[in-house]
């Protein structure tokens, strides 16, 4: 299965028939006006990337913030084997996973998938009532 395939079975599942790949292989869902989950082509036909946004990177000491989102990260012990990233740029948190879908069938990604939004709206919520120290 490639990845074009898994994001229109995906589309299919959905109800969202014109769900594709753009050609620089992304595509981007809503979910629940919510929370938006982009899907990444991965270097090769084997994977794909998802990530979104869960928070802003707030203004004063960022100590604390990015400690939090490390012990989170060790041995994916709170994120379901993803990652956290920080864009610099945009000042942005996002949560990130890297799925192999070889051998994972579009059953076993649809429930990473769903996992993955779970855990980035619990985050998003948790981000929200996080109060840096000014």
């Amino acid at each position: 299965m490639t990845v074009d395939e898994v994001v229109r079975q995906l589309g299919v599942a959905l109800k969202l028939p014109d769900l594709h790949l753009s050609e620089e292989g992304v595509c981007r869902l809503r979910i629940d006006n919510s929370i938006t989950v982009n899907i990444e082509k991965g270097e090769d036909d084997a994977t794909i990337n998802l990530y979104s946004v869960i928070g802003k990177i707030p203004n004063g000491s960022k100590e604390r913030l990015y400690a939090l989102l490390l012990e989170s990260n060790l041995l994916g012990r709170e994120i379901d084997s993803g990652a956290f990233a920080i864009d610099t740029v945009l000042e942005e948190i996002l949560f990130v996973l890297r799925i192999e879908i070889q051998n994972l069938g579009f059953e076993g990604l649809f429930q990473r998938l769903e996992a993955f939004v779970n855990t980035s709206e619990d985050w998003i919520r948790r981000l929200e009532q996080f109060q840096p120290v000014v």
